[in-house]
């Protein structure tokens, strides 16, 4: 990544969540955990987000 980030033509993160619950499907599918980021051409700011509650998700 820092590779990209750093490149005489660099990729930015512009939005970024890490560590996302994913809604479990069934009572048995597994519960899973997600990073979800988006990239854009160029030097540009990011945003940053984090999950603050997990209500409602049916998950473990």
């Amino acid at each position: 990544m820092e590779r990209h980030l750093t490149a005489k033509k660099p990729v930015s993160l512009i939005y970024a969540i890490p560590d996302h619950p994913w809604t479990k499907a069934t009572k048995d599918s597994a519960a899973v955990r997600i990073a979800m980021t988006v990239g854009e051409a160029g030097k540009r700011e990011g945003l940053l987000l984090e999950t603050t509650r997990e209500d409602g998700l049916g998950s473990d």
